[in-house]
């Protein structure tokens, strides 16, 4: 009598790539033009309008810069082995957490100092994608004994 388990079936990695949208740089120039024109119909006094309207429209723009030369990414996540690579190089410690419905995964940087992130929408993802972005906390991910994984639903 065969019988078959879970755990011997040998899934498939999943991959991933993901590019900077242009519409989240428009977005991030459209709410600095927001806050600009909120300064100009406050009663600032006229002395300090000049100034304050330029700061949150040099950091509009310096974000959405910042936003659009980010490289695009190439993720793999096999869960049958618990690893994933991005960018060519296997990663251990992968972190995905939910923060107010968007996906964020952390990983090391290459030279080990300090975290990098990348920032997804569930709902531009594929569903194969999602289903195994959802699934990935609860089998492999290190922080996740420790509870600071986020549950992602």
């Amino acid at each position: 009598m065969p019988s078959s388990s879970r755990s011997s079936t040998r899934l498939p990695p999943c991959r991933l790539e993901w590019r900077p949208q242009p519409a989240v740089s428009a977005a991030l120039l459209l709410l600095g033009l927001l806050a600009m024109l909120s300064l100009v119909l406050s009663d600032l006094p006229r002395p300090w309008l000049n100034r304050a309207v330029c700061l949150p429209g040099l950091l509009a723009v310096l974000q959405a810069l910042r936003w659009q030369r980010q490289p695009a990414r190439h993720f793999i996540f096999d869960r049958s082995n618990g690893r994933a690579c991005i960018d060519g190089q296997w990663q251990q410690r992968l972190r995905i957490s939910q923060r107010c419905g968007l996906l964020v995964l952390h990983w090391r940087r290459p030279t080990g100092r300090g975290w990098l992130q990348c920032v997804l929408l569930p709902a531009w993802l594929p569903g194969p994608v999602l289903s195994e972005l959802r699934q990935w906390p609860q089998s492999v991910s290190p922080f996740h004994k420790r509870g600071r994984s986020g549950t992602i639903a």
